[in-house]
């Protein structure tokens, strides 16, 4: 019986190859399923670590959006925060440097106070005669920058150009004290020069923070009889140390660097002691007015400069003669530019004669010149002046500090009044003057 089975079984063997060909054919299947959800799987977890790296890459982006947002949150903040603290500061004020020491007259509070040089600007002290230039106003907020060009030291006419930065430091307690701190000693000037004016303007298709200081005109020499007709221009970066970053700083730095001094078109008329000022709104023009341009020998009686008045295109490097009637010929007078009109207030000078005691008002744009009739008590010559618009009053101030002969009177007046008053307090109760008429030290007048 057993015979019969293993006979019966050898005779079906197509029926046990079928069974094994599909036993492998449901093996081969299961396999190709298998490697198809694997492959589904390998899909899956691909896209979704390619969607991670895209929610990776979107939360960087959001990070470093936030982080710039931040800084430049941080940054307005603290211009909102110096702004605040600079209010009734260094604005509507003049300000008289001294060697190592800065003179404030606050108007509004109509007081002097004393700053000082700090740091290494001590290493960097403002010559006697040298010319004070701010930066324009609309840049160098909150902290200003003023640049001193020239001047005399025991004895010599210099050719230096620093650069400083002048704000407000809390001190315990709350009192605001006024520094000045070197910003940066910039490239000399190619020739020594003093009793100049210089002006920082933009250059066409300048970018904002690219400026030029123009050095115009002067003396190069104390014993020099004759004045300078030249004009030196110098490019720079304006920047906050305070308020970007290093990268920034470093690129301005290095700008300054590479830039030389080049001479510009000549005046046509050689001056000193003469008045200069930046007017509209591109600042595209440079006026200069008044001023010596030589002296006779063996006498003390100045030659005045011919041409009254002339002004230097900066786009086209071209001086052109203005004409303005009923213009006196003046030098060494006192002098503010309003920054809302761009007249120039005179008061008193020298008329190659002797000492003036009037008062003129320069528009340049209108090419008038009008006589205040505000006449000083006593003639008067390089004093230092400032020009101011009372929003309460609707009306102009003027006042006067020091000047030849003033025996060291400050004076106010208002538009429309007859004559001056001499202010509350004086700059005589400061001990780090030794000049009470002013004279030597250069100034600026902020508005």
């Amino acid at each position: 019986m057993s015979d019969g089975l293993i006979i019966g079984k050898m005779k079906n063997p197509k029926k046990n190859q079928q069974n094994d060909q599909t036993e492998q054919q449901n093996v081969e299947s299961d396999i190709h399923q298998s490697q198809e959800e694997s492959k589904t799987e390998i899909n899956q977890i691909e896209a979704a670590v390619d969607q991670l790296k895209l929610s990776e890459n979107a939360k960087i982006d959001e990070q470093e959006e936030d982080l710039e947002a931040l800084y430049d949150d941080d940054k307005k903040e603290v211009v909102k925060v110096e702004e605040q603290k600079h209010q009734g500061g260094l604005q509507n004020c003049l300000l008289v440097f001294n060697d190592i020491h800065v003179c404030q007259f606050d108007l509004d509070k109509k007081k002097w106070d004393i700053g000082d040089l700090i740091g290494n600007a001590e290493d960097y002290p403002i010559f006697q005669n040298s010319q004070a230039t701010l930066v324009p106003k609309d840049l160098a907020k909150p902290i200003k920058q003023v640049i001193f060009s020239g001047g005399i030291f025991n004895q010599q006419v210099q050719r230096s150009v620093t650069r400083y930065d002048m704000m407000y430091e809390v001190r315990l307690g709350g009192k605001q004290d006024l520094v000045v701190k070197l910003h940066q000693d910039h490239k000399p000037l190619p020739i020594p020069v003093y009793l100049h004016q210089a002006a920082v303007v933009r250059g066409k298709g300048d970018n904002k923070n690219t400026l030029t200081i123009l050095v115009i005109g002067g003396k190069d020499s104390i014993q020099s009889l004759e004045s300078l007709d030249s004009v030196y221009a110098l490019k720079f970066k304006f920047q906050e140390d305070e308020f970007i970053r290093e990268e920034e700083i470093k690129e301005a730095e290095e700008f300054v660097e590479n830039q030389n001094w080049i001479k510009l078109a000549s005046m046509q008329n050689k001056r000193h002691s003469f008045g200069c000022s930046v007017v509209g709104e591109e600042e595209r023009y440079v006026y200069v007015y008044g001023g010596i341009t030589g002296q006779l020998k063996d006498s003390h009686k100045p030659i005045l400069a011919g041409i009254s008045v002339e002004r230097f295109d900066i786009y086209d490097n071209k001086w052109t003669t203005i004409q303005i009637s009923n213009i006196p010929r003046l030098a060494s007078f006192g002098f503010d530019v309003d920054i809302n009109s761009g007249q120039m207030y005179i008061v008193g000078g020298s008329n190659g004669e002797c000492t003036t005691t009037q008062t003129w008002k320069i528009d340049f744009l209108k090419q008038e010149a009008t006589n205040m009739e505000l006449d000083l008590d006593l003639p008067t010559a390089l004093s230092k002046v400032m020009v101011r618009f009372v929003k309460d009053t609707n009306k102009y101030k003027l006042l006067c500090f020091g000047g030849l002969e003033s025996e060291g009177m400050n004076l106010i007046t208002e538009f429309g009044q007859k004559g001056w008053s001499a202010q509350e307090e004086s700059h005589l109760l400061l001990n780090v003057i030794e000049d009470n008429e002013l004279i030597f030290y250069p100034s600026l007048s902020l508005q």
